[in-house]
């Protein structure tokens, strides 16, 4: 939670004398004014397997959100599927569309939204996928909710061809404000030890 903890957030701009890219490290205090960019809304680390990432009762005071997340699910496969439901609706309101090197996964008015693929049990031990997800003007009234992710997530360390980056875009039909996030594995199977999702909200 917020309580007086830190986030260090990596920053990058291209130097405009000579193109180099450079990196400037910025750390802030969470919730101690309004110079705050992000700011920490809630941390789930899981010391056991867990069914789903769910963030209930969001603050409606940001513009965006933004989830960071590693994880690695029990689904038996190599890798599958995480999917988001918002503001618990389980209906046909979800339109999507993904794409990495492997896969290219559209879909219209589905009952959840891909947000990608992460490693399932036959991926080799302890191996994880991560990335982030953001939904912006998440708590306007008047236009559908959208949702844009980056991840990237590997089953088998010795081998490249297994290494995948992954984009992905969605929408949700609803002009509700987003007051709560449920990210799960495909088939209601359970995120591992170890996988973490947090949520900030940016300003």
């Amino acid at each position: 939670m917020a309580g007086g903890e830190r986030v260090g957030l990596a920053a990058y701009t291209a130097n405009a004398v000579d193109g180099e890219l450079t990196a400037r490290l910025y750390t802030s205090a969470i919730a101690t004014g309004e110079s705050d960019v992000w700011q920490l809304i809630d941390d789930q680390l899981y010391s056991v397997n867990t069914l789903a990432a769910l963030f209930t009762a969001i603050p409606q005071t940001y513009k965006t959100l933004a989830i960071v997340w590693q994880a690695r699910s029990t689904y038996a496969s190599v890798n599958q599927q995480i999917y988001m439901e918002l503001n618990g609706d389980l209906t046909a309101n979800y339109y999507f569309r993904g794409w990495d090197p492997n896969f290219n996964e559209a879909g219209l008015g589905y009952a959840a939204g891909l947000i990608g693929r992460v490693p399932g049990s036959t991926a080799n031990a302890n191996v994880p996928g991560n990335g982030i997800i953001y939904l912006p003007n998440y708590a306007e009234t008047t236009l559908f909710k959208t949702w844009w992710a980056n991840l990237g997530y590997m089953w088998d360390e010795t081998d490249a061809t297994s290494i995948r980056p992954t984009i992905n875009t969605g929408m949700w039909k609803s002009t509700a404000a987003i007051t709560q996030i449920n990210l799960r594995s495909r088939a209601n199977q359970y995120w591992t030890p170890g996988s973490r999702f947090t949520l900030y909200g940016i300003k």
